[in-house]
């Protein structure tokens, strides 16, 4: 079946409109997200220092000093915060204990985990977040009084340190 000029014609004039709609819309799109990329900047996975509080902004200005001149992701700390992330994404360091997502903990088995990985471990310095309405905190606390002395409150962490 051989298509008339006319269908033919129908038929360009159709693609043509769905391809000019295409790239209309397209280059609004692009046009949106450059307009928005100007106005808020960069796509940040963390929140911006002026969304953070007082305490968490002490303990990371705190951390950064005592990593002093390290370089990035070569600095190594253990900390059990239920915001372990946010300190570690703002000291570019890492965490030498498995508390990642110890909000969910929830049997003394995992806390057992931690107070074996810091026994292993033996970090010289403890961060523990300063919160005392986390229940859990109490069962790690009592593990490492055992090895850990508390020396300060560093705004939202606490700072123990090896016996």
């Amino acid at each position: 079946m051989e298509l008339t000029h006319d269908e033919r014609v129908a038929i360009v004039s159709v693609g043509t409109a769905l391809y000019v709609s295409f790239l209309v819309i397209t280059t609004i799109a692009v046009l949106n997200m450059i307009n928005t990329y100007k106005h808020r900047g960069p796509i940040s996975y963390y929140p911006k220092e002026e969304f953070l509080n007082k305490e968490y902004l002490a303990s990371i200005a705190w951390l950064k000093t005592y990593f002093g001149d390290t370089p990035p992701y070569q600095r190594q700390m253990a900390i059990i915060s239920e915001g372990d992330w946010l300190f570690l994404m703002r000291t570019q360091s890492t965490n030498i204990i498995d508390s990642g997502f110890n909000y969910y903990f929830e049997t003394k088995a995992q806390y057992q985990m931690l107070c074996d990985q810091l026994y292993d471990r033996n970090p010289k310095d403890l961060f523990v977040q300063h919160d005392p309405g986390w229940g859990w905190t109490d069962y790690l606390r009592e593990c490492a009084y055992k090895r850990y002395t508390f020396v300060e409150n560093i705004g939202y962490l606490d700072r123990w340190e090896r016996n």
